[in-house]
């Protein structure tokens, strides 16, 4: 396994994702690069990451934040939710900013253009199902 740049005990993964078979299939792989379960917090969809997000601006400012966001889901997908995670970034609201990461079972056919500057909030994009290898 290649070493991390970070302490991955550190790391704090919001995972939303509507789909539980996703969800059951991407756990434990994020558990085996050493993300502790305690670390990883599952949305339904973007409002929730987003609600989560906040929970976590009180800790640590090193320990980083990994935001997996599905790009269909419910009440607000991972796109909008990545837009929202910018504004709050260009507003000054963020003491913890997170690494912002698309999942998508069909990550080829997801757009990023338009007017929103979405193609520019993604730091990478990854396909789902994912194992550790991905994470």
């Amino acid at each position: 396994m290649a070493r991390s740049p970070f302490e991955t005990s550190r790391v704090h993964i919001i995972f939303a994702e509507d789909d539980l078979v996703f969800r059951e299939i991407a756990t434990p792989a994020i558990l085996r690069v050493g993300i502790p379960e305690a670390s990883i917090h599952m949305s339904e969809d973007g409002l929730e990451a987003l609600e989560c997000l906040e929970s976590l601006q009180s800790g640590d400012a090193n320990d980083p934040i990994v935001m997996l966001l599905d790009m269909r889901m419910p009440t607000m997908d991972g796109q909008t939710c990545a837009v929202k995670v910018k504004e709050l970034r260009e507003a000054g609201k963020l003491k913890r900013e997170p690494y912002l990461v698309c999942c998508s079972a069909g990550v080829e056919q997801v757009s990023f253009g338009g007017e929103d500057g979405a193609d520019s909030v993604f730091h990478l994009t990854m396909p789902k199902p994912f194992s550790n290898k991905e994470v």
